[in-house]
């Protein structure tokens, strides 16, 4: 790697229990109808897109928006 970003590909430690195998990260990226079902759960094809970054050498993919509903917090429903 380049001089100018020596610490790039190293390892960083973020917790205790966790450690990204370099500093290179996604942002949440793609299509909202592409990535989610018609229930909110996650399609074939996200998890296709997401494992394609990880293959990349990425250490650390930040997944698409996702709204919290009442299923994660049900004290939100009327």
């Amino acid at each position: 790697m380049s001089k100018q970003y020596p610490n790039l590909m190293k390892p960083l430690k973020v917790t205790e229990r966790l450690t990204l195998k370099n500093r290179l990260s996604v942002a949440p990226t793609g299509s909202f109808f592409l990535m989610y079902g018609e229930k909110g759960d996650y399609t074939f094809n996200m998890m296709d897109y997401l494992c394609e970054r990880a293959l990349g050498g990425f250490g650390l993919i930040m997944r698409t928006e996702k709204v919290p509903g009442p299923l994660l917090f049900p004290r939100w429903t009327n």
